[in-house]
């Protein structure tokens, strides 16, 4: 049986509503959906202390912690209900700003990163967190994937459950993220659910100390999980943030710390998600075929590179493709023009990954590709297999 693999991009929690004009109707298509804002709402942080005056009255002094049920209830504009559609608002692309393409790449891409910052506090307290990984792999399962690698970049705190200071490092979450694998897999409705794995994801805008640090911390994970770590990637706007050639050194040392600890991480790298040809970040691809990476993650322009695609099938990388993420984040104007097809028809190795959707799908995608773009009998297959 050949093995399905799902891919999250950059940020486990961080996904915009589908845009994809065959899904817009669908009011399902949330992974921070009901569940997940049931359970923060009943979970009471003995941080939300109440207070007599609304969050929303003119006279709340800010910083002032409230109870979120009382937050919530009191919403002024609908109450809880109303609570809650504002909330997934500020947590994905909203159908009207995902077709706003005349604002172009920057602009979706601010509010796609501003997301991370919210869903950061609510996805990691560890009562949620646990919740939230038990309905992930419900759905996984559910749409056919038995096996996941995820990616998750690690800019947030994490809380156990009932403490008010977050853990120093990641070890009590990748703790809690092995054993609820093995709990749902244990069970009737996971027995073939063959496991996760998770692919560490470094920022590339942030400065040296930082990566270096983060970089740092991969390793450790890996020295005391070693079965849970699968790769090392760099994620984010790639062309406002640092070309793979200004990272060398700190890749370099990556690489050397591995081989001194006796592990490998190999590179999974984002590299082509953009418009460019020739442009600095454009040659992210060079760079990181040349750096040895496993996988691509998009590769959305390697279709103007014949060389590239050779060197790419000769290499046997994988490429990890994401329709609709590209038509999101305003690569192409629709999944119509997306080159995936070329791809396939060049014999590159190519899978449909899921960046952006819910629920969790790789169905979603081949849906809305196959008929939008109208591959031929023997590239729908290829697609399909893949």
């Amino acid at each position: 049986m050949r093995r399905r693999e799902c891919i999250f991009t950059a940020c486990i929690p961080s996904l915009p509503r589908l845009p994809s004009r065959v899904l817009q109707s669908n009011s399902g298509f949330w992974l921070l959906n009901e569940v997940l804002l049931d359970s923060l709402i009943s979970s009471r942080r003995s941080s939300f202390i109440g207070s007599g005056s609304s969050i929303w009255s003119p006279d709340y002094i800010p910083n002032t912690p409230v109870l979120l049920t009382q937050a919530a209830d009191s919403f002024p504009d609908g109450g809880r209900a109303g609570f809650l559609s504002w909330l997934k608002a500020r947590c994905t692309i909203t159908n009207v700003e995902s077709i706003e393409h005349h604002h172009g790449v920057d602009a979706v891409w601010r509010k796609f990163s501003s997301v991370f910052t919210i869903l950061n506090t609510i996805i990691f307290y560890e009562p949620i967190f646990k919740r939230f990984m038990r309905r992930m792999m419900q759905q996984l399962l559910a749409d056919g994937v038995k096996w996941v690698d995820l990616r998750l970049a690690f800019t947030f705190s994490y809380y156990a459950e009932g403490k008010e200071q977050p853990e120093a490092t990641y070890e009590r979450m990748f703790q809690v993220f092995g054993e609820e694998i093995e709990k749902f897999k244990a069970q009737d409705e996971g027995t073939e659910f063959w496991g996760a794995r998770m692919i560490w994801t470094g920022i590339r805008a942030l400065d040296t100390r930082k990566i270096v640090e983060d970089m740092d911390a991969c390793i450790s994970i890996k020295l005391a999980f070693p079965n849970l770590i699968s790769g090392y990637d760099l994620v984010g706007q790639e062309d406002v943030g640092r070309p793979l050639k200004d990272l060398l050194p700190e890749l370099f040392w990556f690489k050397k710390q591995c081989t001194e600890e006796g592990i490998d991480i190999p590179f999974f790298f984002h590299a082509g998600e953009c418009l460019g040809d020739g442009s600095e970040t454009d040659q992210n691809l060079f760079d990181a075929i040349l750096l040895g990476t496993r996988r691509i993650g998009h590769g959305f322009s390697l279709y103007k590179h014949p060389l590239l695609i050779d060197m790419v099938k000769d290499k046997k990388i994988l490429v990890e493709s994401c329709p609709i993420s590209n038509e999101v984040l305003r690569l192409c104007a629709s999944i119509v023009s997306h080159p995936l097809p070329g791809k396939h028809a060049s014999l590159l190795q190519c899978r449909l990954h899921v960046e952006i959707s819910e629920p969790v799908s790789l169905r979603n995608n081949a849906f809305v590709l196959l008929p939008s773009s109208r591959p031929s009998l023997a590239i729908s297959r290829s697609i399909c297999a893949n």
